[in-house]
């Protein structure tokens, strides 16, 4: 089980890579994620709600400035305002 912190540290690592990478080919006025599916257990829903706020989004506002903003950013860049 020692491992184990390490594996949730680089996937929490590796999804905040991919999201960034994402959002800035994109651009997107806002994001959705879908924590639950199927017959994914709610402790597990819990666990990865959890990662996303302590680990991923940090990660994405450390790379990308302030989410709240990223919206407005997004449509002003797509304006042509800056």
């Amino acid at each position: 089980m020692g491992d184990l912190p390490k594996a949730i540290n680089s996937v929490a690592v590796k999804c905040a890579a991919q999201l960034i990478d994402e959002v800035r080919t994109l651009r997107p006025g806002h994001i959705s994620c879908v924590m639950q599916f199927g017959g994914l257990e709610i402790g597990k829903v819990m666990r990865s709600m959890a990662l996303m706020g302590e680990k991923v989004i940090p990660a994405m506002e450390r790379e990308l400035g302030d989410l709240d903003d990223a919206g407005s950013r997004a449509a002003a860049e797509q304006a042509g305002v800056r």
